[in-house]
């Protein structure tokens, strides 16, 4: 008896709960344009992202670039994110140094409505999440909003709260496009019927599309025929050189020990970056090549999935893995630096993608092994040299690489050393500092038209 009073309780809690929740958002379709203040050449931006310094993802890197190098454009950012995490990590207090003490952050307070996942629009991100961002703009400026409004995405609440933002004509709105939404190939996004209706609403509002490769720029107008022509631009992911190893300031790297070689990865394990097709290889190659077990250690440094953990564990020559915690990104790089190689674990679903730390691992002078890609990452390593591709299914291949790092050479070139005119250039192209003037660049456009 007690649980069905529990149970019916807690369904009349969430009937309350979906109840206010759709009162808010119908607020929110139903309100007017705000009638906002004149400023003559506002050149005020509000960044809204899902997660900023000091929270520590793969997707804090790009804006918190913008944040740092805004000043220099003559841009004042003003960052809306969702709250913090409650353990500062030492790698998130650098990235929120790195940010800068000029960025404004409004960390949006949660509202404690749990609506119903069938009676309430269930989009990618969250609607409360989109609409807890809406009310926090709206407290922190009234009608002194900035007319210019970029959403960065995933998440893509982020897009739905700037279009309820961006009501008014007078405000430019930019959608960031860190990943895809309805044509994401991953499951990390939500792709449902209502999320496309959303996609398009945003579209439709935008003055000015951002994409990160040229692949996904012709995906999005294909989806997408009835996009206006010079409505979508592709800025690139880049590289931090002001993020460095601070000995490698002071000397250049040492000759490494060549009795043993590290392969590097970095970042977020498991997922999208599966790493079982690639330790399945290794495996294959050490069971008939004992004599590599005391050459080769393989650093999986930063976050990991459940599944990724268990995938590591289950090796069966544990002494070659390496499993180090989330580091800053200068120790990140340090490690990267002193590797042979570094790797990048990817699938047929990368065919439109360049993950950030490619930049990264382009800039560290270490050999680049791609497992399992043949879209822009594969691309970008043949046409410049910056490493190898390997399936997975090809453990041959892999001893070969593996005997070569043992010999003591580079597979491809020694960026640090003698790196080509045509890599100097690519890289100075994609420093975060280049990409951020390109990106203020548009927005400079924009406020011109």
């Amino acid at each position: 008896m007690s649980y069905a009073i529990t149970r019916f309780k807690r369904a009349l809690t969430v009937l309350a709960d979906t109840l206010f929740a759709t009162c808010l958002l119908l607020k929110e379709l139903v309100r007017p344009p705000t009638r906002l203040l004149d400023r003559e050449g506002d050149r005020r931006m509000l960044l809204l992202v899902t997660s900023f310094p000091p929270d520590i993802s793969g997707g804090v890197y790009r804006p918190a670039s913008f944040a740092r190098y805004a000043p220099d454009s003559d841009w004042e950012v003003t960052v809306i994110t969702l709250p913090t995490p409650e353990n500062e990590t030492q790698a998130g207090s650098t990235m929120r140094d790195y940010a800068g003490k000029l960025v404004r952050v409004l960390f949006t307070p949660r509202h404690p409505l749990r609506p119903s996942y069938k009676l309430f629009p269930s989009v990618d991100g969250g609607m409360m999440e989109a609409l807890d961002m809406v009310r926090s703009v709206r407290n922190a400026f009234g009608a002194d909003i900035p007319k210019t409004i970029v959403a960065s995405g995933p998440s893509f609440s982020t897009f739905i709260a700037a279009w309820f933002l961006a009501r008014s004509s007078r405000i430019r709105l930019v959608l960031e496009y860190r990943d895809e939404w309805s044509q994401c190939p991953f499951d990390f996004v939500q792709k449902s019927e209502r999320d496309l209706q959303w996609e398009l609403r945003c579209l439709g509002r935008a003055d000015l599309i951002v994409l990160m490769t040229h692949s996904h720029k012709n995906q999005l107008e294909h989806a997408f025929p009835q996009l206006p022509l010079g409505k979508c631009e592709v800025i690139e992911n880049g590289w931090e050189p002001a993020l460095q190893p601070q000995e490698e300031r002071a000397a250049p790297v040492q000759t490494r020990d060549l009795d043993l070689f590290h392969l590097t990865f970095a970042g977020m394990l498991g997922g999208s970056a599966d790493p079982r097709g690639f330790l399945s290889c290794l495996a294959r190659v050490l069971v008939r090549r004992p004599d590599l077990h005391s050459k080769v250690r393989v650093r999986f440094v930063g976050k990991k999935s459940a599944e990724a953990l268990i995938a590591l564990s289950g090796f069966p020559f544990p002494d070659v893995i390496l499993s180090l915690d989330l580091v800053p990104l200068t120790e990140a790089k340090r490690l990267m630096r002193d590797s042979a190689a570094v790797l990048l674990l990817h699938s047929s679903s990368f065919g439109r993608y360049i993950p950030g730390k490619f930049y990264e691992y382009a800039a560290s002078g270490a050999t680049i092994l791609l497992v399992d890609d043949i879209g822009e990452c594969s691309q970008l390593i043949e046409r410049l040299g910056f490493g190898r591709n390997l399936d997975s299914r090809d453990d041959h291949a892999l001893e070969l690489m593996l005997d070569e790092l043992s010999a003591g050479q580079r597979i491809g070139r020694n960026l640090n050393a003698n790196p080509t005119v045509e890599q100097q250039e690519w890289l100075l192209a994609h420093t975060r500092e280049s990409l951020a003037r390109r990106f203020f660049g548009l927005l400079d456009r924009l406020t011109t038209k």
